[in-house]
C-alpha cells in the first residue's frame, strides 16, 4: 500500500505518524510546506515557496505542482492533517480515497474566531471518506454543528509510545535533577505547555507565591517550546515581579521524547489548564510517566481524568483556587502519586497505547483500499 501524507514537517507527530506506516512496510510519501528533517524510509517532497509563511496563498500557486508529485506518486491513501490548513489542501486536491485527522484547535478555536476557516473546515470535512478524531466531544462538534456524518467519523486516539513513556529513568532523573539544580526533597511542579497564551502559562505563574507560602521546598519547571516571545517576555516580567525565580525553571531546549519522559519522571506534578484543548499528548506522556496530572475540567479532560481516582480536575482554574488545588496535591502527593501511576498506567497501555492504536488506522486504510 502507497500512503501519502500532508502535513507539517516539522511536527513529531507527523513524524511518527510516517516512520511507523513506513516501519510496517508501506511505501510511504509526505508532502508538505514547512521544513523538514530526514525520517526514515520516508520520500520527502518539500514545497519551498518565498510566499510559504501565508501557507494558503503558497498552497494555491503550487497547487499543480503537488498534483504532479501525486500523479507519480499514486498513493492508495492521501492523508491531511489538520483541517484548516493541510487537511483543507488535501480536500481541495480532489484525490480520493482520503482520510482527515483533526488535531483540536483546528476545530474548537479557529473556526470559531473565523468565518475564513469555519468554511475551510467544512470543504474540508465535506469531501472526506474518513475523519478522525480523538474525542467523543470533538465527534460531536462535527456532528451537531457541522453535519458530518456519522459513517464518516472514527474516534481514534493517538496515544502515546508506551515503550518510550513509562515509569523508570532512575539514573537520567538523578542526572536531569543535578544539572537543573534541584535538591533532593523538593517537589517539582511541571507546566508541560509551551509558552502560548492559549495554555494559560501566566495563570499558574500568579498562583505560585501562594503555593510558596505553604510549601516553600517547591521548584516549577516550564517549557519554552517554540513560544509566543510577547507572551514568554510577559512570563518573565511577572516571575520577576513576583520575586520567585530561584522556584523557577525554564528549559529552552526541544526536549526529545525520552528527554521528556525523564522529565515527566522527574516532576512529582503536572499542571495542564489550556482554555480549549484536544486530547493532550502531553497529558497522556505523563499519566503514563506516574507524574500526578492535574487538569481543568475541560469536556476532553474529564473524558481522560476522573477525580481523585487517576488525577486532580480544578473546575475554577483563578489563581487563587489553582494555588489552593496545588497545595493540596502536594499535600497528599505521596497517596496520589501510587493510586494514579497504577491506575494511569493500565489505562494508558490498554486505551492510549500508540502502537497498539496505530493498527486500528492501518484497518481504516485497509478498509477504504479495498
Amino acid at each position: 500500500m502507497k500512503i501519502c501524507y500532508l502535513g507539517a514537517g516539522n511536527s513529531v507527530h507527523i513524524k511518527r505518524w510516517c516512520e511507523y506506516f513506513s516501519s510496517r512496510g508501506y511505501e510511504v510519501s509526505l508532502i508538505t510546506l514547512h521544513p523538514v528533517t530526514e525520517l526514515k524510509n520516508v520520500k520527502i517532497y518539500q514545497i519551498k515557496s518565498r510566499l510559504n509563511r501565508y501557507m494558503d496563498i503558497a498552497f494555491f500557486l503550487n497547487r499543480r505542482k503537488i498534483l504532479s508529485i501525486l500523479n507519480e506518486i499514486k498513493p492508495d491513501i492521501l492523508h491531511g492533517h489538520y483541517l484548516i490548513n493541510y487537511g483543507f489542501y488535501s480536500a481541495a486536491l480532489k484525490y480520493r480515497p482520503l482520510v482527515l485527522s483533526t488535531w483540536g484547535s483546528d476545530v474548537l478555536v479557529a473556526p470559531v474566531e473565523s468565518i475564513r476557516h469555519r468554511l475551510m473546515l467544512k470543504y474540508a470535512v465535506s469531501n472526506a471518506d474518513v475523519i478522525t478524531v480523538e474525542s467523543q466531544y470533538i465527534k460531536n462538534i462535527l456532528k451537531d454543528k457541522y453535519k458530518v456524518s456519522e459513517n464518516k467519523l472514527a474516534i481514534f486516539s493517538w496515544g502515546t509510545d508506551c515503550n518510550v513513556f513509562s515509569i523508570r529513568y532512575t539514573e537520567e532523573v538523578e542526572k536531569l535533577r543535578n544539572k537543573l539544580g534541584i535538591q533532593n526533597g523538593q517537589t517539582v511542579i511541571l507546566s508541560p505547555r509551551s509558552l502560548f497564551p492559549i495554555y494559560n502559562i501566566y495563570t499558574i505563574v500568579q498562583s505560585i507565591s501562594d503555593v510558596l507560602q505553604q510549601n516553600p521546598d517547591t521548584v516549577f519547571v516550564f517549557l519554552r517550546g517554540s513560544c509566543n516571545l510577547d507572551y514568554e517576555k510577559k512570563i518573565q516580567n511577572l516571575v520577576a515581579k513576583l520575586n520567585i525565580e530561584r522556584n523557577c525553571k525554564f528549559i529552552e531546549d526541544f526536549l526529545s521524547p525520552c528527554e521528556m519522559a525523564v522529565l515527566y519522571n522527574l516532576s512529582d506534578i503536572f499542571i495542564s489548564i489550556p482554555f480549549s484543548d484536544s486530547v493532550s499528548i502531553s497529558l497522556l506522556e505523563g499519566m503514563a510517566c506516574g507524574t500526578i496530572p492535574l487538569v481543568n475540567s475541560l469536556p476532553v479532560n474529564c473524558e481522560l481524568i476522573k477525580d481523585e481516582i487517576n488525577g486532580l480536575i480544578i473546575p475554577n482554574t483563578a489563581k487563587d483556587e489553582l494555588a489552593k488545588k496545588i497545595n493540596y496535591a502536594i499535600k497528599n502527593k505521596n497517596t496520589f502519586k501510587t493510586r494514579f501511576a497504577d491506575y494511569n498506567q493500565k489505562y494508558i497501555l490498554e486505551e492510549h497505547n500508540w502502537h497498539k492504536n496505530a493498527v486500528k488506522m492501518e484497518e481504516i486504510y485497509k478498509k477504504l483500499v479495498i
